[in-house]
């Protein structure tokens, strides 16, 4: 009886190893990772030509917010990245576990999807605020072949809230000057031609006139 439980034990464990699925295989320094890596390289030499080819036209983001932009809303979001911020880095991918540099790894599940995922941490110096920026994120990657069909971002936005802010108020300023500008040299043209337009000939024949003085109070 003892043998008998004991060879039913092993059985139903052999039996639930047999029928469990694989989850997933991850990969360190495969294609796909290594395109992440040339992203982020394209991203920091502001290279807008590398994610256009990079992202299918049917792809779709999902920011910290939850909101979905579609890929011209997306490269548009990249395009006033560069307007903002210059010197962008993105920590070298070492894959380590103590925050010297990106990990990168992409998972090829048992589903069939393959996503890639960076932990990192994004610089910048604003050009509008000129303050010095950092802050870390997390973004998954959907691949539909050898294209991104779908990004997943998670981080704190307020880094980029806060320099559109700084643009903004320095487009307000800039247009404030500008409006007084313009304004300062209508007044000089106007100014200008009172004081230096020629003297008709009628006005000087009534310079002239001395019965006419009369009029201007002597």
């Amino acid at each position: 009886m003892k043998n008998f439980i004991i060879t039913l034990i092993c059985t139903l464990a052999l039996v639930s190893c047999n029928d469990k699925k694989e989850f997933g295989v991850v990969h360190l320094d495969d294609e796909k990772t290594k395109l992440i890596e040339d992203l982020f390289k394209a991203v920091e030499n502001e290279d807008i030509a590398f994610l256009k080819d990079l992202f299918s036209k049917d792809m779709v983001l999902v920011n910290s917010n939850g909101e979905e932009f579609n890929k011209d809303e997306f490269i548009k979001g990249v395009e006033e990245l560069f307007e903002m911020f210059e010197n962008v880095k993105v920590k070298e991918n070492n894959n380590s576990t103590d925050g010297s540099g990106s990990a990168i790894e992409t998972t090829h599940y048992s589903t069939g999807d393959v996503w890639t995922e960076i932990w990192s941490d994004f610089s910048a110096v604003g050009k509008y605020s000129e303050k010095e920026v950092s802050f870390p994120f997390y973004i998954a990657y959907k691949w539909d072949g050898d294209k991104i069909v779908r990004e997943m971002q998670y981080f704190n936005p307020k880094t980029f809230d806060d320099e559109r802010e700084a643009k903004n108020m320095a487009s307000k300023i800039l247009f404030d000057c500008s409006l007084e500008t313009i304004i300062l040299i209508i007044l000089a043209i106007v100014v200008g031609f009172v004081l230096f337009r020629p003297i008709s000939k009628k006005e000087l024949e009534r310079y002239n006139d001395k019965d006419n003085w009369s009029n201007m109070g002597f």
